[in-house]
């Protein structure tokens, strides 16, 4: 009698493949994607924002500051960092607050910086992990494309 495959077994056989003594498939993708993100200059990025975030004040503990980095490279917002071509308070982009030029040049920093991960290189990861699940599994609506993205620059 053959089994049956279930989405349980499914997920388990994909875990023993992936996570077995024998498997480099995910140390081949966490390498390959850090090369690609480290190019893309996606890492300094994140580093000036954390580090950004804790000279300004705005995250005094660690946790804060991955939970702020986290959100913001998802492409959501978090309330300690101004949108993206917002104002603060009902005052222009360009004005000071409180008469101080630094906190300006901090709003424009936290404004213009963008930590989300590049289109390019999540489709790169997609793929690779395609390509590893058909050593093994079929994939239903397999294309080889990587995976549908509505926003042109970003993956959020």
């Amino acid at each position: 009698m053959p089994s049956e495959t279930t989405p349980d077994t499914v997920e388990s056989e994909i875990y023993d493949n992936l996570l077995s003594e024998s498997s480099t498939t995910l140390d081949d993708l966490h390498a390959n994607l850090l090369f690609s993100l480290q190019r893309a200059g996606w890492a300094e990025r994140v580093q000036s924002l954390s580090l950004e975030l804790l000279r300004a004040g705005r995250c005094t503990h660690f946790d804060d500051m991955v939970d702020v980095v986290v959100t913001l490279a998802t492409g959501q917002t978090h309330p300690v960092v101004p949108e993206a071509n917002s104002s603060t308070n009902g005052h222009d982009k360009g004005s000071a607050v409180n008469g101080a030029g630094n906190a300006t040049n901090s709003e424009s920093f936290f404004r213009d910086i963008d930590v989300r991960i590049p289109k390019e290189i999540v489709e790169q990861g997609v793929r690779a992990l395609k390509d590893s699940l058909r050593s093994f599994a079929t994939i239903e609506n397999d294309d080889d494309d990587g995976p549908e993205l509505h926003d042109e620059k970003e993956l959020t």
